[in-house]
């Protein structure tokens, strides 16, 4: 296959973003004007287009970017986003003003897909859905987990020491992540439109010319298979909550027979954060529902380890370890 870099040319890379997919992101410019672009081959292209016609079919109800290009093929697939120059991604923004305006932000990304999205019409969770949902997202992902090489002498202890403290491993949770403990509380989820990737990442701040702030929302998933808001709050939990941003800056990890010890960055700032964050779940909704939100987390870090298993092997333990945490964390706020 001819390769990608022949599909730039033309333009010229001014910054590299790196992702949490196998799709590429750039900052670049031809000479007359500077904007984004993602690309994708293989079978992400196809990945790709599917984001490509949800920006286009939701634009103008959600804040998106603006495409000003795309090109499809039978082995790739680009769009080019406009460039805003006063945007900032939502870590950086975070960390650079106070938690009371960060909250703004979340709450008004929040509230806006609930009177958009989430307001275009809601059907009950089906068995079916919930069944497949559990195949690809959890069954299929504790194998790949349980099975890795890289897992494989860890896989034999009951409990881990995790940077000095004890966790339960990977085989404890069994029946907390069994098919039928998810279907009673996945069952209970609501369905509508949703943007599937809704990280910390993807929410971009902005200020125009008259020092008005908001946001704009990129990179949304459309392979969720049980489409429910749920999955967008689990995914503002899973930065907020799981510091997913921050375990990705991880330190080189070391493990010795049961334990595993690395160091990363925790942020004050997020922890206030995922305390109003909190909050606000068990403010707008039952019990139940902030379970299920809670479970989806987990399920997220399960997603993410074949991914991190093949792209950052380096770091794979660390997110595996974080994930235990997590579902060690869950698991005492809901017994």
């Amino acid at each position: 296959m001819e390769d990608t870099i022949d599909y730039n040319k033309g333009i010229s890379v001014i910054r590299h973003y790196p992702g949490g997919s196998n799709a590429t992101t750039i900052l670049c410019t031809d000479g007359l004007r500077t904007f984004y672009r993602k690309y994708a081959n293989d079978r992400d292209a196809e990945k790709l287009w599917q984001q490509i016609l949800w920006i286009e079919e939701n634009g103008g109800s959600v804040a998106l970017p603006r495409i000003i290009g795309k090109e499809r093929t039978e082995e790739y697939c680009s769009y080019d986003m406009e460039y805003v120059s006063h945007s900032v991604g939502l870590v950086e923004y975070a960390h650079s003003v106070s938690v009371d305006q960060t909250w703004e932000i979340i709450k008004d990304v929040m509230n806006g897909l609930n009177e958009s999205l989430y307001g275009t019409g809601f059907s009950k969770a089906d068995t079916e859905n919930v069944h497949r949902y559990y195949v690809e997202k959890v069954s299929k992902n504790i194998q790949i987990i349980t099975s890795s090489l890289l897992f494989n002498s860890l896989m034999t202890y009951d409990k881990l020491i995790i940077n000095g403290k004890e966790y339960n491993n990977l085989p404890y949770y069994d029946q907390l992540l069994s098919e039928d403990n998810l279907q009673r509380i996945f069952g209970q989820d609501m369905y509508s439109p949703i943007h599937g990737d809704l990280t910390v990442e993807n929410i971009i701040c902005t200020r125009d010319e008259q020092g008005v702030e908001g946001f704009y929302l990129i990179d949304p998933n459309t392979g969720n298979i049980h489409n429910s808001p749920n999955l967008d709050f689990a995914k503002l939990l899973q930065s907020l909550h799981g510091e997913y941003e921050f375990i990705k800056k991880a330190s080189t990890v070391s493990v010795y027979d049961d334990e595993i010890q690395f160091q990363y960055t925790q942020s004050a700032v997020f922890q206030k954060l995922w305390q109003r964050f909190n909050e606000y779940l068990y403010e707008i909704f039952d019990r139940d529902t902030v379970r299920s939100i809670y479970y989806h987390e987990i399920v997220h870090w399960l997603r993410l380890m074949p991914y991190k298993l093949t792209n950052d092997p380096d770091r794979a333990l660390a997110f595996f370890s974080k994930m235990l945490v997590v579902m060690d964390e869950i698991k005492q706020m809901f017994d």
